[in-house]
């Protein structure tokens, strides 16, 4: 993993585009950089290094976000859902601690002729995710992983393909959780 310099950050975020989730987009040009600086989350940023090394420029194919979160259990939590979420034990909070993968985007820009889309796939940015969430694992105590996405079978489908079950929902999201 390697920094980007100060001075080139700016102009690579303005130049990310996802055209198909306008709040992944702007979360990374508008937002990113201020979570992190808070230390709310951390970010981390795919960039194809054949491009960078052909021509020079910096273009961000995928990102992801790392954070904790705690998140209150509803009733439609069942028992056995609650018993893997703490390692089998019965536990009579309603609280339960994740890593939480915020946001995940890849690079996609179709508007004009020259649309474009990056070469990196949403699995790819989940296996990298993972690779750093198990290396936090060897640090720091945890277990599971949240994700948290909009109701559209194609976004659930792909959470649930990678290992991912339901949760619960919270207002208009789905929470899915994955024990490590």
């Amino acid at each position: 993993m390697e920094e980007i310099p100060s001075e080139q950050l700016e102009k690579v975020l303005e130049n990310y585009h996802c055209t198909k989730d306008k709040d992944i987009e702007s979360f990374l040009q508008t937002k990113a950089v201020t979570y992190e600086k808070r230390g709310w989350c951390s970010i981390y940023l795919l960039i194809n290094r054949e491009k960078f090394f052909h021509n020079g420029t910096i273009r961000v194919d995928g990102y992801f976000t790392l954070s904790n979160k705690i998140v209150m259990l509803t009733d439609m939590v069942s028992g056995a859902k609650r018993r893997k979420l703490f390692s089998g034990l019965k536990k009579e909070s309603d609280m339960a601690h994740f890593i939480l993968i915020g946001q995940l985007g890849k690079y996609i820009d179709r508007q004009g002729e020259d649309g474009a889309v990056g070469d990196t796939s949403a699995a790819q940015l989940l296996d990298r995710a993972f690779e750093i969430i198990y290396e936090v694992k060897k640090r720091i105590a945890c277990s599971c992983v949240l994700i948290e996405c909009k109701d559209e079978s194609k976004l659930c489908q792909l959470y649930e393909d990678y290992g991912f079950r339901k949760l619960q929902r919270s207002g208009d999201m789905h929470q899915y959780f994955k024990i490590l």
